[in-house]
């Protein structure tokens, strides 16, 4: 897995189609995407790459553990897991 700074130019597009998978904007809401662009930007993101494949790395944070999920951008995870923290 590589992980980089989210770039709008390159990322936008498939951030904006899992945020529509997984029921956070609503598909055809050009409000909602709009509003998602400006936070988007804003935001000083990581992207996460599987395989060539794009997607989210969704966390999970406890007390003393976390779990982790690379979601693609077509909504399969790819990768998971947990472990232990401080």
């Amino acid at each position: 897995m590589d992980i980089r700074a989210y770039d709008p130019e390159v990322d936008f597009d498939g951030i904006a189609r899992i945020w529509k998978e997984i029921g956070w904007i609503e598909s055809g809401s050009d409000d909602q995407e709009k509003a998602l662009k400006v936070f988007a930007e804003q935001y000083d993101g990581l992207v996460a790459i599987i395989d060539d494949s794009h997607g989210v790395l969704s966390l999970d944070l406890d007390e003393s553990s976390y779990e982790w999920r690379f979601i693609d951008v077509y909504g399969n995870v790819r990768d998971a897991g947990t472990d232990s923290c401080n």
